[in-house]
């Protein structure tokens, strides 16, 4: 798998493509918490591109959730 990082807005989006295999999380857990360093408000993960999804990966998600939603944080998930 692969993302592209973009700001729009007060918003920062991952636009994630392609196979999220189970060698993709630790790159992917080190990019969030950077964002979690530089003090990221707003993030929307998109992962509508990805066809593929290790069920094993998706604690990943709470991960996610859990750093970035606090009282002051905004954090949205992108699926269909």
């Amino acid at each position: 798998m692969y993302w592209e990082q973009r700001q729009q807005n007060e918003a920062t989006i991952i636009e994630c493509f392609g196979r999220f295999d189970e060698e993709d999380t630790n790159h992917f857990i080190q990019t969030l918490e950077q964002l979690g360093k530089e003090g990221v408000k707003n993030i929307i993960i998109n992962f509508a591109p990805v066809f593929y999804l290790d069920r094993k990966n998706l604690s990943i998600l709470l991960f996610a959730k859990e750093l970035f939603q606090t009282k002051e944080e905004q954090f949205a998930l992108l699926a269909h």
